[in-house]
């Protein structure tokens, strides 16, 4: 019995060392890319609206980043700032975030 003690806090002991980062530190570039689209297409939506439906679009677009995300509106602040910290990351992230808007754009001048 007391092997198994000793057998067990060994094996546990390394896995309490191990550092759980916040959400927003584990987003893949990819990830980063659409998050930033999504919040691009949010603001342009919000800001077209009339005042009488900016809440209930905001509501909507918190509860989508929740479901496609997984984080609040608390936690895309700080991955937005998270990645602020990073230029030449950030950088490369935006540049990919503005291909990607061209081709979407490029796609709808297309299909009219």
């Amino acid at each position: 019995m007391r092997h198994i003690f000793w057998l067990l806090l060994v094996m546990l002991l390394p896995q309490c060392d191990q550092e759980v980062k916040p959400p927003y530190e584990q987003l893949s570039d990819s990830t980063y890319v659409n998050l930033i689209i999504d919040l691009s297409i949010a603001d342009v939506a919000v800001n077209r609206e009339s005042n009488r439906n900016i809440d209930s679009l905001r509501e909507v677009f918190l509860q989508t980043m929740n479901e496609n995300y997984h984080l609040d509106s608390m936690q895309i602040t700080q991955a937005i700032n998270y990645l602020e910290k990073d230029l030449p990351r950030m950088k490369k992230i935006y540049e990919r975030v503005s291909e990607e808007l061209n081709q979407r754009i490029d796609s709808l001048s297309k299909a009219k």
